[in-house]
């Protein structure tokens, strides 16, 4: 086990909440690591060379003796420079949050274009601090295809990790053309889609499980009790009694000042909420910073731009909540349901069917037995309410899109 400190810089610019660091630690078991001790160094500004004061950095080479410490990560983001010095000074290894998360992420990367994403994110993360390897001597270089003499080790990684880069970025490109021609293919199907977006670990995938298992699917996705368990969007086709299939994507989850770099390349992932026609924002009534875990989310999805889109608030894990009788929330419309119990989950569905059929209107059609297949096209698009069999066909009771009604003028009833 790999013993660590868990440091926060906290000054009059960079305001720190107790939240911050009981999510670093989370992050940190995550990973593997086993905290020792979470400390908070209040500054004016930070110091350039150490993010650390002074003294706070002789306290920490004592300290780090006695309590057999093998690594420090830092909540702040450090410059290469402040990690090279404390790293240095120290003689242990020295992380940021973002590192940490990046490391994470690799761990849990199972799909190709999960992998891909977390290799470019941490290309792009590592680019801009190269210069930590100028201790390394100069590489004399020459011949074709080479700058010729006096080329550095620092020049060579950095073309060896652009190039890289742009190799991952044609790949990524052409897995973002198969998903777009899928959701236009959903589209003109007038499939709706339904998208699981959230606080990482609120429980989206076993959400979207609990509908496949309404459906007897056996096309589940990973449902673990950790961060991070989904990194692309899984997309399954829901179909239940007397309602209209519809698609629900499950995507990555969201963390409080997720990493620029981390955004940027799994922005591409979540391109899926934008074609929505619901937005179920998931999260875990239960935990004590449910107020964090709604701006998170908010916040990502305003840089999705997609305020047009309806969203529904689902607040799982109520079984884990102290008064869920006196529990109310802010935001609306919203519904609360256990995953565990099951309890609420009939109300969510039902909550679904009325969103997506808000702008339909109530009809009556009469099928005939020799149009027996307008029956099933009607099914694909539209809520039955009753299905009756008469001497003269198939009479149904539906909620339907207005845009599917022209085609069903003559069976009116």
């Amino acid at each position: 086990m790999i013993n660590v400190y868990l440091i926060q810089l906290a000054t009059p610019q960079l305001k720190m909440r107790p939240y911050d660091l009981q999510e670093l630690k989370e992050l940190a078991l995550q990973v593997g690591l086993n905290p020792v001790e979470s400390i908070i160094q209040h500054l004016s500004k930070p110091s350039a060379a150490f993010g650390v004061g002074k003294g706070k950095l002789e306290e920490l080479k004592e300290r780090i003796v006695t309590d057999q410490i093998t690594m420090i990560v830092f909540y702040n983001e450090l410059s290469n420079t402040q990690l090279r010095n404390l790293e240095f000074e120290l003689g242990i290894e020295v992380i940021d949050r973002t590192m940490l998360v990046l490391e994470l992420l690799s761990q849990r990367a199972t799909t190709t274009l999960a992998k891909k994403l977390v290799a470019i994110t941490q290309m792009r993360y590592m680019l801009p601090r190269l210069s930590a390897l100028t201790q390394i001597t100069d590489r004399q270089q020459g011949g074709i295809g080479l700058k010729g003499p006096g080329e550095t080790a620092l020049e060579l990684n950095r073309r060896v990790l652009e190039k890289d880069i742009a190799k991952l970025q044609r790949e990524i490109k052409k897995e973002k053309k198969v998903r777009v021609q899928n959701r236009k293919l959903r589209q003109k199907n007038e499939t709706a889609t339904v998208s699981l977006v959230g606080y990482t670990n609120a429980g989206k995938s076993t959400l979207l499980n609990a509908f496949l298992d309404a459906t007897h699917s056996m096309k589940k996705v990973l449902a673990k009790n950790q961060l991070f368990a989904t990194l692309d969007t899984q997309s399954r086709r829901v179909e239940r009694p007397l309602f209209p299939p519809f698609i629900i994507s499950d995507t990555v989850g969201f963390i409080s000042h997720m990493p620029a770099h981390l955004k940027a390349s799994f922005i591409a992932t979540l391109e899926e909420i934008t074609t929505s026609q619901l937005i179920l924002i998931v999260l875990d009534a239960s935990n004590p910073y449910l107020d964090e875990h709604v701006k998170a989310t908010e916040a990502m999805l305003d840089e999705l731009a997609v305020d047009d889109i309806p969203k529904l608030y689902v607040l799982n894990k109520m079984d884990a909540v102290k008064n869920p009788d006196e529990f109310l929330f802010y935001k609306h419309p919203y519904v609360t349901l256990s995953l565990h119990t099951l309890e609420g989950f009939e109300h969510l569905e039902l909550t679904i069917k009325d969103m997506l059929f808000k702008d339909s209107i109530e009809k009556s059609y009469m099928i005939p037995y020799a149009f027996e297949h307008m029956k099933y096209w009607i099914k694909e698009k539209a809520w039955i309410h009753t299905e009756k069999p008469t001497p003269e066909g198939t009479l149904l009771d539906v909620k339907i899109p207005r845009s599917a009604t022209p085609a069903l003028k003559t069976f009116e009833h």
